[in-house]
């Protein structure tokens, strides 16, 4: 019998319903028992929520164990929700996930879009960029369900389709709020991870046009200065040393190399510090050459910190902090004949000054999302002015 294999779950609630068409207290009473629901098949389960004010897109700081943060959060800003960009609202869903990811083991995300039919319509402009994006993050894994309220309309049903269809996601159309409970019941369950993915153990593979995307996310390891106890074999001597950069964990790169071996995430030298679930990485050929020649001579046993323990330290005593970013759309919402654009495929592409935040925008040659540091775009190599 083939095993299912599940994870357990961070999920981030967007909530795009049209503001004023409802109560939010149905929705609020569904959502708690759908939080009800999921912590009672795992008790590590977190969650967030992402909804709209007029300054743009909000968030949790971080996901959190106890839901109550997020129904406190609805309730108390109901009569400032506006309508969401729902486009805008995947966009920053999905960048704060790929930061979680960078910190966090063993998870598996989700995102839960609730929207009726007076949702924001998702731009054909758009639509390459959220395919890129949900491409490159499916394989942490990653899920998107959305949850209609209302007869969609067709076409937005076939531009949303494309996109859930990318990470075995599903669209699930409610036709009257008393249902709507009911079907976040139904999708309560942790979803099952596609075992054509796995590898021994808990493991995944990353396809090859997706590894590059998962190296830029990790951390290099850096030399460790002065002497020190290998943390991992326990021994002091002339072989390099280096440390994590986030908790300072020092071990021999030939034993994180060998550690490498054990906690990969699909790709062999993109892996988790043992004590802090940073994800790290060393260059291929070394571990490719540790892995082969054995230098160790014995196997690598490390104390790994518990996850449940190590998310139950992250929990801040008073609930997380709301944030609020801008929404990427916005900078974004030029056409590609508005830029002045000049093709350049020789010079070195540097990051620029920026002053103020760095801020998304799309290449308007690939359409890809990118950042305003860049003189030229880093998927399509072409120039920007």
């Amino acid at each position: 019998m083939e095993i299912k294999k599940t994870r357990s779950e961070d999920t981030l609630i967007f909530y795009a319903l049209s503001p004023g068409d409802r109560t939010i207290t149905p929705i609020c009473q569904a959502l708690e028992s759908f939080f009800s629901r999921k912590k009672e098949l795992d008790p590590s389960s977190r969650f967030n929520i992402i909804f709209f004010q007029e300054m743009g897109p909000n968030y949790l700081e971080n996901f959190t164990l106890n839901p109550e943060h997020i129904l406190i959060v609805l309730k108390s800003l109901e009569s400032e929700i506006v309508k969401a960009n729902v486009a805008g609202g995947i966009m920053v869903a999905v960048s704060f996930i790929i930061d979680v990811f960078k910190r966090i083991s063993e998870k598996c995300f989700r995102l839960i879009i609730l929207m009726d039919s007076k949702a924001s319509k998702v731009s054909p402009i758009f639509i390459p960029v959220l395919e890129n994006l949900i491409n490159q993050v499916k394989d942490m894994p990653f899920f998107i369900d959305i949850v209609h309220i209302d007869v969609m309309d067709s076409e937005e049903f076939i531009k949303l389709s494309k996109l859930v269809e990318i990470c075995h996601g599903e669209i699930y159309q409610v036709k009257k709020l008393k249902n709507f409970s009911n079907t976040l019941e139904d999708i309560a369950k942790n979803r099952v991870i596609n075992p054509n993915r796995m590898i021994e153990g808990n493991k995944f593979i990353i396809p090859e046009e997706n590894r590059l995307f998962y190296e830029n996310l990790a951390q290099d390891l850096i030399t460790a200065e002065g002497n020190h106890n290998c943390s991992i074999c326990f021994i002091d001597d002339d072989r390099k040393l280096v440390q994590c950069p986030n908790c300072n964990t020092i071990a021999h790169n030939v034993c994180w190399a060998q550690w490498a071996e054990k906690s990969s995430i699909g790709i062999p030298n993109v892996f988790r510090c043992y004590h802090c679930f940073q994800l790290i990485k060393l260059s291929r050929e070394f571990v490719d050459n540790i892995t082969y020649t054995k230098l160790l001579g014995k196997n690598v046993n490390v104390e790994v910190v518990e996850v449940k323990d190590f998310l139950e330290q992250l929990e801040p005593t008073n609930g997380p902090n709301l944030i609020q970013v801008e929404d990427p759309t916005a900078i974004a919402s030029s056409t590609p004949e508005d830029f002045d654009v000049e093709e350049i495929e020789t010079t070195p592409n540097k990051k620029v000054s920026v002053n103020g935040e760095i801020k998304f925008m799309l290449c308007p040659h690939c359409f890809k999302m990118i950042t305003n540091e860049y003189l030229r775009c880093p998927a399509c190599n072409r120039k920007l002015k």
